[in-house]
């Protein structure tokens, strides 16, 4: 009699949706969308076109951009290496079978390690699973050669340094083992996209690990967008170095067609998306999030750009100062660089005046990649020139000792800067700050001068949210911020007296020199006293 086990690994041989459906239990996947082009897409390895000399590329690398919450780490980053050590490697034109080794990366290394927890209890706990695949599959976790947190060893029969599977971040460093398949999952989130130096930390380290895979071998990449410049965008560029090695899917939730791609499911009403549901997460987010997370386009949206038409420009007058003859302070914005190395995030000092009618004029700038020395230099001679009220300061890691520097060389030359440190919360974003100018901006209470670095002030705002750099407009969301704590306020003018007090005040001052002099009747007013 045939083992009826036999029948069934055929079955999910080829079916890579059974599998996740029948064995592993997820059933708040939607046919049309997870079965007809998720899965599909995942187990399809193409070939690019013939690239000049005639030579056809594998498509090596896939990109999977789905909407968040639509089950893409479910399928990709756990159910997907469960159902590979269970293949046949005959059978396949990709590394598969019990040897398969796996790196698999997240932003964060504990998000990484949960799914490794998550394919593990499968391993451990799922009897559908162990009674199909004895032979691949552990019946505790004792019986395991390797078993720790973030890295684990499945039923192999070749002996090997590099784990089944092994989770690691973007922070964390690989060495010393080469892999099957390298799943980068969500290297990119909210808290590694603020700067161009942080984006391009995440593709470095997708590079490093890209050259831990073996030859043949598959690198899968399913994220959410964060931002335009992410590592999306490069590897989805046309024109790029990827071009001819990466197939991709990128969807969008449906929500402008009306019809969302992943609705709820009768099994699990709790998964999915309505209208309602769409509707809700769109107003609960800025559009350029919700085109990024839900749309997967970033360059969608325009409302977080500022019309140039709506920033006044201006000249210096004769004596270098602005056209205003009101009072005003001076507000000075630092955000610093991290390196003098030119491809990293410039450092950025801008200073404007507040003026009594709540306009902001910016008089300064200056932006560049200087050394700690120069930037200080460029502080103190800016700090001279205008005498600001405050100086602000990004706060970020690491970044707190050159404010240090900055009061020891205000000793040196006699100058207290009264600095002023701009905390970063979950809650105070840059997208955030930068958007709340938008109704000073189109009161038009915006003012900068013509030429060098201010012509590039304009241009960082009119494409915000678009182009690569904002250090400029940052700082300037950092001056708009305190503007109103240093807003000159209107003298006090002294008024006349009416004659009637004038006369009252007279007596009273005649009846304590003398009070037998002048008598002064109260009067009892209409309303209480």
């Amino acid at each position: 009699m045939s083992d009826p086990r036999l029948a069934l690994r055929s079955k999910y041989e080829q079916s890579f949706f059974d599998f996740i459906w029948d064995i592993l239990g997820y059933h708040a996947l939607w046919g049309p969308l997870h079965r007809d082009r998720v899965c599909d897409f995942l187990t399809d390895w193409k070939r690019s076109e013939a690239v000049e000399g005639g030579h056809d590329l594998l498509r090596f690398i896939k990109v999977l951009l789905l909407p968040r919450e639509h089950l893409k780490s479910t399928i990709a980053s756990i159910s997907l290496p469960l159902w590979i050590w269970t293949l046949d490697p005959e059978q396949h034109d990709f590394p598969c079978g019990p040897e398969t080794r796996f790196l698999l990366s997240h932003g964060k290394r504990e998000q990484a390690c949960d799914y490794l927890r998550e394919i593990k209890e499968h391993i451990t706990s799922n009897e559908r699973l162990q009674w199909l695949y004895p032979d691949v599959f552990w019946q505790k976790s004792s019986e395991s050669d390797l078993w720790l947190k973030d890295r684990f060893n499945v039923r192999r029969n070749e002996p090997a340094k590099t784990p089944s599977m092994m989770a690691s971040g973007t922070k964390a460093s690989v060495v010393g083992h080469h892999f099957d398949w390298f799943i980068a999952d969500d290297l990119v989130f909210q808290e590694n996209v603020g700067t161009a130096t942080l984006r391009g930390q995440t593709l470095r380290y997708f590079q490093q690990c890209m050259a831990l895979v073996r030859r043949g071998g598959r690198v899968l990449v399913p994220m959410t967008r964060w931002h335009h410049d992410d590592l999306a965008s490069t590897l989805l560029d046309p024109d790029g170095p990827y071009k001819n090695v990466v197939d991709s899917l990128v969807l969008e939730s449906g929500y402008f067609a009306g019809e969302p791609i992943f609705p709820p499911s009768k099994e699990v009403p709790k998964c999915g998306f309505d209208m309602e549901r769409l509707e809700m997460k769109r107003q609960s987010m800025s559009d350029y999030e919700f085109f990024s997370q839900y749309e997967n386009n970033p360059q969608r949206d325009a409302s977080t750009s500022f019309a140039v038409d709506d920033i006044c420009r201006f000249r210096f007058d004769a004596d270098g100062e602005i056209p205003f003859e009101g009072e005003r302070a001076y507000v000075i914005a630092v955000d610093p660089n991290r390196s003098t190395d030119t491809q990293n995030d410039p450092c950025a000092v801008v200073c404007a005046a507040v003026t009594d009618d709540q306009h902001l004029w910016v008089v300064d700038i200056y932006r560049g990649h200087p050394s700690g020395r120069e930037m200080l230099f460029r502080i103190r001679e800016m700090f001279q020139r205008w005498r600001p009220e405050l100086l602000c300061y990004e706060t970020a890691g690491g970044q707190n000792l050159w404010v240090e520097e900055l009061i020891r060389d205000g000793y040196a030359w006699d100058i207290h800067y009264p600095v002023m440190e701009m905390k970063r919360g979950p809650n105070k974003r840059k997208f955030d700050r930068v958007v709340s100018m938008q109704p000073m901006v189109e009161r038009k209470q915006l003012h900068v001068p013509f030429g060098g670095d201010f012509d590039g002030l304009v241009e960082e705002m009119v494409n915000f949210g678009v182009a690569k750099n904002d250090d400029m407009v940052d700082a300037l969301a950092d001056i708009y911020s305190v503007m109103h704590d240093v807003l000159p306020k209107p003298k006090f003018v002294k008024q006349n007296t009416p004659p009637a007090h004038k006369f009252l005040l007279e007596n009273l001052l005649a009846s304590k020199r003398d009070p037998g002099s002048t008598r002064v009747r109260r009067v009892r007013p209409s309303r209480g006293w």
